[in-house]
């Protein structure tokens, strides 16, 4: 229910005329202003995260979220298509909820930076502004401020607990009414500070985070994506593991548990998973400045190549269970193969929630190989193998070296020493170093040959073979064995002579 609290009007003037002197700076907010009144538009709202981002942090956030009377919905939205240049989403016909996603070229034209910027126009919910802001799902994102008057709407004291630091539901039954919330709850805390979760919204959490299982996987999945985004995200998880929901999302999660702490691993496998992602934290600010650059670099729309990193890290051992044999001579577990099998895994898991092709290949790739640096990063190694593993792994390589590095530090045993712990970390980082050698060296180099002139000497068919042939002759190349086009064909003769 609504909550009467001790705040006096005063108490809100200077967050409305702070964040109207803000807006007014923002083109976006501008053109919305003056589009809504040539429409006619009376009444008009703004709502959720940009009040609320104001109210934690002082800063406005890109994108906005309006409410307005039904009526002025769809024809205030479609204005605003031909304003901004864009198109008019329509996200939900019958609720009025509309999307309009700001092309960069609109603020290049008023002089600013390219960016793209979210506009949500939706119909107020309900008969009255109580009615909407009472469907919403957090009370910091159900404060609404009106703009004819300027006044500022908080029924569920979302100001107080912001000022508390901590994440409240509106209701039980908005969460149950949409399952997506039970999830959302917790990206929230990991990206808007680490903040806390009401007692009482951890329980609705334990007792019906069930009805995540109800919710469209791609929706499930771009959450998740948000929250490996933040910049910290290891206690949010952990507390998710608390509450059930790990369980509820992954049912391969509850196996880890078989699992035990060992000679080598001194946690148990699921405080060992999560270790490496308190350790992606903690080794953060030491990693090299150039492998913390790749990690940073933005993988998709929705989050960063560390985010994928965060993801090899929460997956890399879950083959362990299918594998776990217990050796009699030494009475010690073993898993020969988990990794393989855990790779199996993630891409049963990427099938459920409807991954991209991409990101399938790589976290797949993160989870079979997150064992191989070690193959390769000794003195005794040779240049050409090195060379063969940069060139297979390359596109997850900050990823993949920063997990071995994570699993290095979360793997501390009675059988583990510290010196081994210093030892393979130099080895892993002067792994690293040599990678970077290699990439400028290959990026720097061209090709002896290309592809057709390949199939021409061979006398093969456009395929897999050619591609093959190309990957060996490359790596000829970068080892120095190949110097120009003609030491090239003879090595091509040779190799043709051998097949024959």
């Amino acid at each position: 229910e609504p909550v009467t609290h001790a705040i006096m009007p005063d108490a809100t003037d200077h967050l409305v005329d702070g964040l109207l002197k803000r807006l007014d700076c923002e083109p976006a907010y501008v053109a919305l202003r003056q589009t809504s009144q040539a429409q006619g538009v009376s009444w008009l709202m703004l709502v959720g995260g940009m009040l609320r981002d104001w109210v934690l942090f002082e800063t406005v956030s890109a994108d906005l979220d309006v409410v307005v009377y039904p009526a002025h919905a769809k024809p205030l939205a479609k204005a605003l298509s031909k304003v901004y240049g864009c198109k008019c989403i329509v996200l939900d016909e019958a609720l009025g909820i509309y999307r309009l996603v700001v092309p960069p070229t609109f603020f290049e034209t008023n002089g600013l930076q390219g960016r793209v910027v979210m506009i949500d126009v939706a119909a107020r919910l309900g008969n009255t502004l109580a009615d909407d802001l009472a469907r919403r799902d957090l009370t910091v994102n159900a404060m609404g401020l009106t703009l004819d008057d300027a006044h500022w709407h908080d029924p569920y004291d979302g100001l107080g607990d912001a000022q508390r630091r901590q994440l409240r539901m509106v209701s039980a039954d908005n969460f149950r009414d949409d399952p997506l919330r039970y999830i959302r709850l917790f990206r929230f805390a990991a990206t808007l500070g680490g903040l806390a979760m009401e007692a009482g919204t951890l329980v609705e959490v334990r007792a019906e985070g069930h009805r995540l299982l109800h919710v469209a996987p791609e929706r499930i999945h771009y959450e998740l994506c948000r929250l490996l985004d933040a910049e910290q995200c290891f206690d949010v998880i952990g507390l998710m593991q608390q509450t059930g929901l790990l369980g509820h999302l992954f049912v391969e999660w509850p196996a880890l548990q078989q699992v035990p702490a060992n000679g080598y691993h001194h946690l148990a496998l699921p405080e060992h998973t999560l270790a490496l992602l308190q350790q992606l934290e903690q080794l953060w600010a030491g990693l090299p400045a150039s492998m913390r650059g790749a990690l940073a670099e933005p993988y998709n729309a929705t989050m960063s190549r560390r985010a994928v990193c965060r993801l090899g890290c929460f997956f890399h051992d879950f083959g362990k269970p299918a594998t776990m044999a217990l050796d009699d001579e030494t009475g010690r577990y073993r898993f020969y193969g988990h990794e393989k099998v855990g790779a199996e895994l993630v891409a049963g898991i990427a099938l459920r929630y409807r991954w991209s092709q991409q990101l399938t290949r790589d976290v797949c790739a993160l989870t079979r190989w997150h064992l191989y640096p070690h193959q390769v990063m000794g003195p005794e190694v040779s240049d050409k193998a090195r060379h063969k593993f940069f060139r297979r792994l390359t596109h997850v390589m900050p990823e993949l070296l920063a997990l071995a590095l994570c699993d290095r530090h979360s793997t501390r045993g009675a059988l583990v020493s510290q010196a081994d712990v210093d030892r393979d970390e130099a080895q892993l980082l002067a792994l690293w170093a040599a990678y970077e050698v290699f990439a400028k060296a290959e990026a720097e180099l061209p090709p002896l040959l290309s592809g057709r002139e390949v199939m021409a000497r061979l006398n093969l068919q456009p395929g897999p073979a050619v591609g093959r042939v190309l990957d060996q002759l490359r790596e000829a190349q970068l080892a120095g064995e190949l110097a120009d086009k003609a030491s090239a064909e003879v090595w091509l003769d040779a190799l043709q002579d051998h097949v024959n």
